[in-house]
């Protein structure tokens, strides 16, 4: 029991942002930065325009 707490304590999800560029027909998968894990969707979509998408048109989507 105790090795497996032990083992879920250093297992860290990553997340990821998919984000379907309509502008040049793409989709793109970026890895987010652990501090954004959980954040709110302003700062992520901080995070894409940081990235130089426009948010005008893309769709996104947060996921493991």
């Amino acid at each position: 029991m105790v090795c497996i707490q032990r083992l879920l304590l250093h297992t860290r999800i990553i997340m990821k942002i998919t984000i379907l560029n309509f502008e040049v027909a793409e989709v793109d998968t970026l890895e987010l930065p652990a501090e954004l894990n959980g954040a709110q969707i302003e700062a992520l979509e901080g995070f894409i325009i940081g990235k130089g998408y426009s948010l005008g048109s893309i769709e996104w989507m947060q996921h493991e």
